[in-house]
């Protein structure tokens, strides 16, 4: 099958925006071929869906369960919450990309997000999550970035500091595969076929970086205690990402979201067809008009399609 993505020169004013629900195959091998990060499977709870103008894919959603404990939810609800309350009322917009330049020429990372947060949304999450009411996400590049697609978009989503939290950064495919050709046949597993860890989990690569750095580590702790610092010091200076993501929720129209989780009271919305889908699209056509048309006056409008992998999927 091939895929049409957009890369159109329309004015905002004659969009037909539509989203559709797809199979985790399909969003895992389109999404990578248009991302410039790699997107992994993930477990638990999870909705896929592209999102279409007229015939043509301008972007891709992922709304998935949220990690139990982040320290600025805490801090926005006064408390540590449970697993109990974060599977009851929680979600996680995991995966919000717009297609290039759909998304640098109308602002199309915003109109993602607005899907994200719409009552049409909602009640298809409602389906797996009964008593949903609160949706958050992070910004990709955090503190390394001025500006961010999820910006700008209050009172529908707003924006409560950064996260902190050190990772290791992907390798290159040719360095995990020599990482993993060259260890991989001492410390496979074989109740994992072979492999260090289990890849049937979610995001099976970093997962499988991480143990196979740790293996790295353990070995020369042991072994030269003198290589072991440098090649700490080298993971901490040139391996690890120290980037803070900003945070970002969503009430999705109910006034009282904290005292309905951590108190149980019945939930209280002020208007919330404000968050039909019909209303946040013409708040939102409103900035793309604008942009549109400054991009236009500037000559900036782009127009090459960014593809990172197309792989075996067929673009047209």
């Amino acid at each position: 099958m091939d895929y049409k993505f957009y890369n159109e020169d329309l004015n905002p004013q004659e969009f037909k925006i539509t989203f559709e629900r797809i199979p985790q195959t399909d969003f895992l091998r389109l999404t990578n071929s248009i991302s410039s990060f790699s997107v992994e499977s993930q477990i638990g709870r999870r909705f896929y869906f592209m999102v279409k103008n007229h015939d043509s894919i301008i972007g891709f959603i992922r709304i998935s369960s949220p990690v139990i404990s982040i320290s600025n939810r805490n801090e926005l609800f006064g408390t540590r919450l449970n697993s109990t309350h974060i599977n009851n009322h929680m979600m996680n917009g995991s995966v919000i990309i717009p297609v290039q330049p759909f998304g640098f020429n109308y602002l199309g990372g915003k109109l993602l997000t607005l899907i994200c947060v719409s009552n049409e949304m909602s009640e298809i999450i409602k389906e797996k999550v009964c008593d949903y009411c609160f949706l958050e996400t992070t910004s990709l590049f955090g503190s390394t970035k001025k500006v961010c697609q999820y910006d700008g978009l209050e009172p529908y989503l707003k924006s409560f500091g950064l996260t902190k939290s050190d990772i290791l950064l992907l390798p290159t495919s040719n360095i995990l595969k020599e990482l993993r050709d060259t260890l991989t046949p001492i410390y496979g597993k074989p109740e994992y076929n072979g492999r260090v860890v289990d890849i049937k989990k979610s995001s099976p690569k970093l997962r499988e970086f991480n143990k196979l750095v740790s293996i790295i580590g353990t070995n020369l702790k042991k072994l030269d205690p003198r290589k072991y610092r440098d090649f700490k010091k080298l993971k901490e200076e040139h391996m690890m990402c120290h980037t803070q993501r900003g945070y970002y929720y969503s009430f999705l129209g109910y006034t009282n979201v904290i005292e309905h989780i951590n108190q149980g009271v019945d939930l209280k919305d002020l208007d919330r067809k404000k968050y039909d889908f019909e209303n946040l699209y013409n708040w939102w056509l409103k900035k793309s008009i604008n942009r549109y048309k400054k991009l236009k006056e500037n000559n900036t409008f782009k127009t090459q399609l960014e593809i990172h992998s197309q792989g075996n999927v067929i673009i047209r």
